[in-house]
């Protein structure tokens, strides 16, 4: 069983998310991290696929079907950054 956590922001028209996925549990210490540098207003979701691809959650529900999605957090804060500024 795969476990993803997923974090939502808006740029401009576009969805974007931050996705962490672990076959096993999550690691609660980057879960913190991510929180701390975050600062704001996020849509949070937490989801079990049989994967632990991003292919497996829009599978799993359509409504991340049109979100942008990345693995790299400080790529994901970087455009919410820069959309605010």
């Amino acid at each position: 069983m795969a476990f993803h956590f997923i974090a939502l922001g808006s740029v401009g028209s576009r969805r974007i998310a931050w996705h962490y996925a672990s076959e096993g549990k999550l690691d609660k210490g980057m879960l913190r991290a991510f929180m701390a540098k975050a600062k704001g207003m996020l849509g949070i979701h937490k989801i079990q696929t049989d994967s632990t691809s991003w292919q497996s959650v829009v599978d799993r529900d359509s409504y991340f079907a049109d979100v942008i999605a990345t693995q790299d957090m400080n790529e994901f804060l970087s455009e919410l950054t820069c959309e605010k500024i």
